[in-house]
């Protein structure tokens, strides 16, 4: 074979990795999140849920779970905390307005920057694992419906000042 099997951490089912800060962070369906620094492993993090995927956006790692979105700054465990309760939630990203788009198997959440309360966006559509991402000033989310071309300027423009006015 042209490859060489180096185990660092084996025994477990790993459903995502992502580079952050030079280290490899690879979590588990049972919730756990380790850290390998190219030395060693070490757990950063035991969740009660499983997670299903990380994301990094500037010095914050988002984790995706059953529960809702859980964030870590810095690599620092002691940071943990629940950013959302969205059930069942698959992705996580952030636009270029700090805007944070959660996708679920219920629906596809948007977490205005500086609020603590998601609004549910598009409701009632399953969106799938790996299939959320940005690019230029566009979300694109795939579900079991098709994939959703979201305009963030749009939103920030036209969607947030109605949605606001309409809850006042």
């Amino acid at each position: 074979s042209n490859f060489e099997m180096h185990p660092i951490h084996q025994g477990y089912e790993y459903y995502d990795m992502e580079v952050v800060d030079s280290k490899l962070l690879f979590c588990t369906q049972t919730g756990e999140v380790f850290i390998y620094d190219g030395q060693k492993v070490s757990q950063l993090v035991k969740l009660n849920t499983r997670i299903r995927d990380i994301y990094q956006f500037k010095n914050t790692v988002y984790l995706s779970s059953e529960e809702g979105v859980y964030t870590i700054q810095g690599l620092d465990r002691d940071s943990l905390s629940l950013l959302t309760k969205t059930p069942f939630t698959v992705m996580v990203l952030v636009d270029a307005q700090r805007n944070t788009w959660i996708s679920t198997e219920n629906g596809l959440y948007l977490l205005p920057d500086l609020k603590k309360e998601p609004i549910l966006y598009i409701k009632d559509v399953e969106f799938n694992r790996a299939a959320l991402t940005l690019y230029n000033d566009s979300v694109y989310a795939g579900s079991i419906s098709g994939i959703y071309v979201i305009d963030c300027y749009h939103v920030v423009k036209n969607f947030l000042p109605l949605y606001q006015s309409r809850v006042q």
